[in-house]
């Protein structure tokens, strides 16, 4: 992390704040670095739904894990994976595009 020896204080507005603060929060970015990026006209990337795709991966995973747990138990002896292969075909799909809207 490079040195950042000086400060800057400056007043704004609590709507200005508010503003401010939650565009830093959905960039990812301090609000350091999410003023410092927008006086330099550097590129701010938002990426909304990344919760939601989060859960999704995680319950597929979750399903995943009780499957194997099953099949080791010898409770199950062939499961039907097609509807995982279409969730995660979606989820790696969602992946793709924020990707492509990440890298431009």
């Amino acid at each position: 992390m490079r040195k950042k020896p000086q400060s800057i204080a400056f007043r704004v507005t609590n709507d200005e704040y508010r503003i401010i603060k939650e565009k830093a929060k959905n960039s990812n970015l301090t609000m350091t670095e999410f003023i410092v990026r927008s006086c330099f006209d550097k590129e701010i990337i938002i990426v909304n739904d990344v919760r939601e795709l989060m859960k999704e991966l995680h319950a597929v995973g979750r399903n995943l894990n009780q499957l194997t747990t099953r099949v080791n138990m010898r409770q199950l002896e062939a499961v039907d994976l097609k509807p995982t292969y279409i969730k995660l075909g979606e989820i790696y799909t969602i992946l793709a595009e924020l990707l492509k809207r990440v890298k431009g």
